[in-house]
């Protein structure tokens, strides 16, 4: 009932508003939506890059330098993520090593507890503590890769000399 109340007080609301505006006190005028215009975003200054230093798609006949600062750390990257595989798969082999060697012990019977669960334990430290340390080289590459910086086109700076008949100077061309 409230709601029904709200909506007829609106309308009774915008008829007046209509009415107020128009010659016309019982035509009911149907809301327009004004368009709507967004201003274009500025360019970030921080985001962009000088000529001498742009990103690596570049023109076949530039006379330019690519440098790979990061190159270094992507490839360390790779090797301790490697290594991170490794330790994976040193932990699954110790792991199933023990599981073999716990059911020989359980096999035997009450004598072959002690073992058993000697093998056990052994699974427990250093098949969990070979993962865990799988685990962080894992984590650590990714990192290193993330985070290494991307290669850069480096323009040439070029020095030549230059003649004329009213002169001799040097014409330094490219970037800094």
């Amino acid at each position: 009932m409230r709601l029904v109340v709200a909506t007829l007080i609106l309308l009774t609301a915008l008829r007046t508003a209509d009415a107020d505006r128009r010659d016309d006190p019982f035509s009911v005028r149907k809301p327009t939506l004004a368009p709507l215009t967004v201003a274009p975003k500025p360019p970030d200054p921080f985001s962009q890059r000088t000529p001498a230093s742009r990103p690596v798609p570049i023109d076949e006949d530039c006379d330019c330098d690519v440098v790979d600062r990061g190159g270094p750390r992507r490839r360390n990257a790779v090797l301790v993520a490697a290594g991170g595989v490794a330790l994976w798969a040193a932990s699954g082999t110790l792991s199933y090593y023990t599981h073999e060697r716990y059911k020989e012990a359980v096999a035997r019977g009450p004598e072959g507890y002690t073992e058993a669960r000697r093998w056990q334990r052994t699974a427990q430290i250093y098949g969990t503590g070979l993962f865990l340390a799988g685990t962080v080289a894992i984590g650590a590459s990714i990192y290193l890769y993330v985070t290494a910086p991307a290669k850069v086109v480096r323009e040439r700076t070029g020095v030549t000399p230059s003649i004329t008949n009213q002169g001799v100077g040097l014409v330094v061309s490219g970037g800094f």
